[in-house]
């Protein structure tokens, strides 16, 4: 995401407290409330080495104008918001750079969502589709690969070219007496990742992948419960092998909920994987393995803090495999810190299975109730399962900002961004400089 989107996201979530309010004291009264959010921004970036390439062909400069629309309607039994972000880039690139001529470019990433969820007397529904392209001519910031959407996490592989990506998430939920004794709920969640307008030698592989699960619960008491889950994982990926990977799982487990503010769950299961790829025109099974699961999770939520997280462990691959994720909040009274680690599994853009493992920190502290300054460090390493003796990635982001509200509605931010990226005997650095500005618009419906 670039930084004229990220200014103007963080004043329209800034705006949407004051809003929030009016629309919580609406829903508490079983009246609908809707807001109507519209955003603009304009941002001007200077980049020392755009592609982190070894050797910096110089200077980039772009400037982005984005524009950014949020519907979010409120009711006492269901919530529904829905938007998009997009814009246009003027792109001046390096003299040396290839091609090193001017053009305007469709703002990249651009973003469209839906999310609507509803709960009646005994049955709770919730879904959210999301939709994403970006041109792959650049290294995305670093916190573009940290992302909770879909069954398919970002990887770091290079990103270069004309090409466009077209990424598609969807997640859908129901659940059969939510509040009861004994509940029941199913879910389904699917990924779908394509290419526009590329070209062989760029090795870019469309892949999707489609996870259903269920699962049953029974309370025991008003502080513990006891449940069963079962899932299903199909991966497929559009390379030379056809790759196609599937994992089947069942777990049981206890669930202890002693208030509203404490979560925990864990279980113990079972799940059988297997690999499948097409050599000299036959598929065959070339991974087939199965074993013991142990996974689990918690969430601790107050005013101030909060902290939440997930582990899975597995014998069910070729090695031992756990996976994990952690995030963190502490809001003080004039700071926000923030962190996260994470460990995963994915496919990459070459089609091959990814490890990838990352750590972030952040903190903000405002310095009035007009101005504020934030330090972002993030650090996430990839290795290739499949082919081992591909080097490792590494990337290293560092941001420092200065944000300045000019009024209650206009914003605006300056900052440093230092990235690195290592592959190899590849080591290349990036200095980052950028100003935005963003001006919200919002109406009550």
């Amino acid at each position: 995401m670039q930084r004229a989107s990220l200014a103007a996201l963080a004043l329209a979530g800034g705006a949407a407290v004051h809003g929030t309010t009016v629309i919580a004291q609406s829903a508490e009264e079983g009246l609908s409330a809707s807001t109507l959010t519209a955003t603009i921004s304009q941002s001007v970036t200077t980049d020392s080495n755009y592609d982190l390439d070894d050797v910096s062909p110089g200077q980039t400069t772009y400037a982005d104008t984005r524009f950014g629309l949020q519907l979010d309607q409120i009711g006492s039994d269901r919530v529904l918001s829905l938007g998009f972000d997009t814009g246009l880039r003027a792109f001046w690139p390096a003299k040396d750079a290839v091609p090193n001529d001017f053009e305007f470019q469709f703002a990249s990433p651009s973003t469209a969502h839906l999310e609507y969820e509803q709960e009646g007397a005994h049955t709770a529904f919730d879904s959210s589709f999301r939709f994403r392209t970006r041109r792959v001519d650049f290294n995305n910031p670093l916190t573009d690969f940290i992302t909770d959407e879909g069954t398919l996490p970002d990887d770091l592989e290079q990103l270069q070219g004309e090409t466009s990506e077209l990424r598609y998430d969807a997640d859908i939920g129901f659940t059969l007496g939510p509040n009861a004794p004994s509940s029941y709920g199913v879910r389904l969640v699917a990924t779908n990742i394509d290419y526009r307008n590329s070209t062989p030698d760029e090795n870019l592989v469309p892949r999707y992948s489609v996870e259903g699960s269920g699962f049953w619960t029974l309370r025991l008491n008003p502080v513990l419960s006891t449940g069963l889950d079962g899932s299903y994982f199909y991966y497929r990926a559009d390379d030379t092998e056809q790759t196609e990977v599937r994992i089947g799982e069942v777990d049981w487990g206890l669930i202890y909920h002693p208030s509203e503010a404490l979560r925990v769950r864990g279980g113990l299961g079972y799940a059988d994987r297997t690999r499948e790829e097409v050599i000299d025109d036959v598929r065959e099974t070339t991974q087939s393995n199965s074993g013991p699961v142990v996974r689990g999770d918690f969430r601790y939520d107050l005013p101030t803090v909060t902290v939440l997280g997930d582990a899975r462990w597995t014998t069910a691959a070729p090695d031992p495999r756990l996976s994990f994720n952690l995030q963190a909040n502490y809001n003080m009274p004039r700071s926000r810190l923030t962190g996260r680690a994470f460990n995963r599994y994915t496919g990459g853009q070459s089609g091959n299975e990814q490890q990838v493992s990352g750590i972030g920190f952040g903190v903000q502290h405002d310095l009035n109730e007009s101005s504020r300054v934030g330090l972002d460090l993030s650090y996430a390493y990839q290795q290739n399962l499949d082919e081992p003796q591909d080097p490792d990635i590494e990337r290293t982001n560092v941001t420092a900002s200065f944000g300045y509200d000019l009024t209650r509605v206009v914003t605006s931010e300056i900052g440093y961004t230092f990235s690195n990226r290592t592959e190899g005997s590849s080591d290349a650095d990036s200095h980052q400089f950028y100003f935005n500005i963003a001006r919200i618009f919002q109406t009550n419906l």
